[in-house]
């Protein structure tokens, strides 16, 4: 076998491959063998039929097992004397493929690029930092309260904070668009759900009468028939209700299973439940920024194969969360196209941390596994269950596994970065993407 490599751009490779007849023939020849064992044919006992009447009746099916084999060890054989790495399966081309004559054929796939890791003990990054305060906690009670009102009708103008019950119809060039209108449309002014221009209509209106607005639906929005447009709507408010806030009493606290302590227990049920979702976000959003930094400081070229099978892999995952099973026909049903950046960014991180780990010698620490299930079990009536479960699920062992492997890296990436710190007001951390 001969095998000459052409290197093409970027991470393109082409291997030329040449089989002598000699072996092609000899493969075909066992080929032949193992079909007559198992051929069934009328008239002749179950592996007693003639070579002859096997060469002729099977001599398609033969060759084309025989050029998939030659192939793959082939290929294999060529990719291992070369000492490359394919990012991906080959595409092959057949060049000459005959009984009798050498077997030609080119491969070409992309390779892995190569990585060397920069230095990056100049790059600073910046971690941001925020403490709980009982204004925090106020708020979120107060939230707490606006959630279980009452709600009571009132005769006076809207204002923000009110629940309206309205009907609309909208016009697009004097005529009614689909979907513009409803009857017995129940909002509250101020949450954001409609448009701004939508709201801001409705402030000052009152009870029993019919107003007319204009409302511009902006350039991004989700129908191609109204983006960008200027419509007209007719509104009649059928009813303007205020909220009535629950007092701050046992029954109120009695709400969220607080069975003693009142609203002081209350209070700091909402404060372990705020400093931990607060510490899990500046831990998210602190990784992130890491990798970013990571990525930023080590440009390296992304086999677009590796970038497909990632995209697959994410537009899989979100069929799953719409309950359904991924399948060839309704794959499509999630444009690729919202995953590029998500999966080449993801792509990049793998062969960086491939090597980081590596470089470094790091491995898994069980422990930390341990401690990141024990906290998740916590939340659980009976946390040993969960760890019973966790640890039967293969699946969710990997994916943790991914999860604390990535704090180890961020540790070590943290030795080497010089870190400053931003202390921000709890509700800005939070509102961070």
């Amino acid at each position: 076998m001969s095998a000459i490599l052409e290197t093409r751009a970027g991470l393109e490779r082409c291997l030329k491959i040449e089989i002598p007849s000699e072996q092609v023939d000899k493969r075909f020849n066992a080929e032949v063998k193992n079909y007559m064992k198992e051929a069934k044919l009328p008239g002749f006992r179950p592996g007693h039929v003639p070579e002859k009447i096997v060469r002729q009746k099977y001599h398609d099916a033969i060759w084309k097992d025989v050029f998939s084999d030659l192939i793959q060890s082939s290929f294999s054989e060529a990719v291992k004397e070369q000492n490359i790495r394919p990012a991906a399966r080959p595409q092959i081309k057949p060049i000459k493929v005959e009984p009798g004559h050498n077997l030609q054929y080119e491969a070409t796939f992309e390779v892995m690029p190569e990585v060397k890791l920069q230095d990056i003990s100049s790059v600073t990054v910046e971690k941001q930092t925020a403490s709980l305060t009982p204004k925090d906690i106020d708020n979120v009670l107060e939230k707490l309260r606006k959630q279980h009102c009452d709600w009571a009708v009132v005769e006076r103008t809207a204002k923000d904070g009110d629940q309206l019950k309205i009907d609309f119809t909208g016009y697009l060039d004097g005529q009614p668009f689909k979907g513009g209108e409803a009857k017995n449309f129940t909002m509250v002014l101020g949450e954001g759900r409609l448009l701004p221009d939508f709201e801001k209509g409705l402030l000052d209106a009152k009870a029993g009468k019919t107003i007319k607005i204009d409302v511009n639906f902006p350039e991004d929005y989700g129908s191609e028939q109204l983006a960008g447009k200027k419509a007209q709507f007719e509104i009649t408010v059928h009813e303007i209700q205020e909220p009535k806030l629950p007092e701050l009493t046992d029954d109120f606290a009695k709400k969220f299973n607080i069975k003693e302590g009142g609203i002081d227990a209350l209070k700091v049920e909402i404060e372990k439940n705020l400093q931990k979702g607060l510490t899990e976000k500046i831990k998210n959003l602190f990784k992130k920024q890491v990798f970013d930094k990571f990525v930023e400081h080590n440009p390296i070229d992304v086999p677009a194969g590796l970038i497909q099978e990632e995209v697959f892999q994410l537009q899989a995952n979100a069929l799953k969360r719409m309950g359904k099973e991924p399948t060839k026909e309704n794959i499509s049903m999630i444009p690729a196209d919202l995953f590029q950046e998500q999966a080449k960014r993801q792509v990049i991180l793998g062969l960086l941390f491939e090597e980081f780990v590596k470089l470094h010698d790091l491995k898994l620490d069980p422990e930390k596994l341990r401690q990141r299930v024990e906290e998740m079990a916590s939340a659980y009536e009976d946390p040993t269950e969960y760890i019973q479960w966790f640890y039967q699920d293969k699946n969710q062992v990997n994916y943790f596994s991914s999860v604390v492997m990535e704090e180890i890296i961020v540790d070590k990436l943290m030795e080497q970065m010089k870190v400053t710190e931003k202390q921000l007001g709890f509700d800005e951390i939070m509102a961070i993407e």
